[in-house]
């Protein structure tokens, strides 16, 4: 044993066997010399297996929504004989190196600092208690956030008296760096190919946290077709917008004679297939559970997707009397829905179910039903104004 102040301690060591107790009085050689152990002073072995990724997969949201970038160095289990540690380096393009070590057992580390787009140099070295290997070096270039954020569930409009338009969409489980949304509009024909999303005006930019947005006048009365995106933090936008279209045409209609909102109301019109849940109107088969199918159909039907047609019909409306009135509906669901209306001058013979018509008609007593299909099909909103 060699002990010295601030130096290593040395060990001479050897290989205990029955032979060399035999022979520990002779002056004979050790009888197993233990060659196979390697010199701690020796040439170690470097890392092997270093590489860097970046992007969408390793970035950290704070609790605030901040995105933080970050850069995800890895390499292979360490081989090299009394082996500490990795010690990994990175520095950016004309910058200072940054060092950090890391314990023998991790394989990868995630470091902080970098900012997008950067070039980092990025090395690794084996730690050992005498030394450190030769370096490994790789160039990445530092990638933020590159996946965009989920498009926009559905998009509805709803036309107000005064030129007012009512712009809602549905946009259910935001991710944490959401900035918010921005819509778009064009002139549109029915039945012409729906815009495309660059060659369309801009029309608004909403919060984070809104769902809902009111204009006035904007666009004016006409055709339209509507669109929307999601935006995040880092720039990036949905990569498919979300459309509707709309014809207005109430803007001197004045005050409405009456706007039912069934929802508001609990949904008390017929329902088929579909049942409330909260203020929404849902399939019946969506809240059932796996212990309450008893059938194997029923089970398949269950695990392979409940895709029914839903509708909903609110109850007769009466004006009081026959008169020249229009009428606008609005609705919102998890895909498309179908609005129908019926109408009558006595309450007994009605009309045939057909699209709403932007013109007037006549009419003491109006019927409204609303139709989604879907996978899962939910009706959050509904609304019928009639003005006269």
């Amino acid at each position: 044993t060699q002990l010295a102040p601030r130096q290593s301690v040395v060990l001479t060591l050897q290989e205990d066997a029955p032979e060399a107790w035999d022979a520990v009085d002779t002056n004979e050689a050790d009888p197993t010399p233990n060659v196979g152990i390697p010199s701690p002073w020796g040439i170690i072995a470097p890392v092997t297996g270093l590489a860097a990724t970046s992007g969408s997969s390793v970035l950290q949201i704070a609790g605030d929504g901040t995105i933080i970038t970050r850069v995800r160095v890895s390499w292979d289990p360490l081989t090299a004989p009394y082996a500490t540690g990795v010690t990994i380096t990175w520095m950016p393009v004309g910058g200072v190196a940054t060092s950090i070590g890391v314990p023998i057992d991790q394989t990868s580390i995630d470091i902080v600092g970098p900012v997008d787009g950067q070039m980092l140099t990025i090395g690794a070295y084996v730690r050992t208690m005498t030394g450190t290997s030769d370096g490994r070096y790789i160039a990445h270039q530092v990638l933020g956030k590159t996946e965009p954020p989920p498009s926009v569930l559905s998009l509805a409009v709803q036309e107000l008296p005064g030129l007012g338009r009512n712009f809602v969409w549905q946009y259910p489980d935001p991710p944490a760096d959401l900035a918010g949304f921005t819509a778009r509009y064009m002139a549109h024909t029915a039945g012409d190919p729906l815009p495309a999303w660059e060659s369309m005006t801009a029309l608004f930019e909403a919060p984070p946290n809104a769902l809902n947005y009111d204009a006035t006048a904007k666009p004016p009365d006409g055709e339209w077709a509507f669109a929307i995106k999601a935006a995040d933090t880092s720039g990036n936008v949905s990569a498919a917008p979300t459309y509707t279209t709309a014809l207005f045409t109430a803007g001197g209609l004045g005050a409405p004679l009456v706007t039912i909102k069934p929802e508001s109301l609990g949904w008390p019109g017929a329902k088929t297939a579909a049942h409330v849940e909260g203020s929404f109107l849902v399939a019946d088969d969506v809240s059932y559970t796996w212990d309450s199918r008893t059938t194997w159909a029923a089970w398949t039907v269950w695990a392979g997707g409940y895709s029914p047609t839903i509708s909903y019909q609110h109850g007769d409306i009466d004006i009081g009397s026959v008169q020249t009135i229009y009428i606008r509906t609005d609705s919102l669901a998890n895909t498309a829905v179908t609005t129908e209306y019926q109408r009558s001058t006595d309450g007994s013979t009605w009309t045939a179910w057909a699209p709403v018509p932007s013109g007037p008609v006549s009419a003491r007593y109006i019927r409204a039903r609303w139709t989604v299909s879907a996978y899962y099909p939910t009706l959050y909103r509904a609304t019928i104004t009639i003005y006269g």
